[in-house]
């Protein structure tokens, strides 16, 4: 069974250490990870870029979406590794 080192499980686990091993089974050290795909639009960089080439201090409004904006991406994220 130690040979799934440097294997990946179910597509979001990949195998990186034997962490133990007992009578009936093995323990191991993995990492999660998971991938989603580009999708268009204006970056957090280039968002505050933006405003400061415009000269602008961020206001209330401006701070508001831009937390708003990454909730939003968080959730998405949080919902496609469900």
């Amino acid at each position: 069974m130690s040979d799934l080192i440097g294997t990946t499980l179910q597509g979001k686990y990949h195998i990186t250490a034997l962490r133990g091993k007992g009578g009936m089974a093995e323990v191991f050290k993995a990492q999660h990870f998971m991938v989603i795909e580009y999708l268009e639009g204006t970056t957090l960089k280039d968002k505050l870029k933006e405003i400061r080439m415009q000269g602008r201090r961020l206001s209330h409004k401006d701070i508001g979406y831009l937390f708003t904006q990454i909730a939003g991406t968080a959730e998405y994220a949080l919902e496609k590794v469900q």
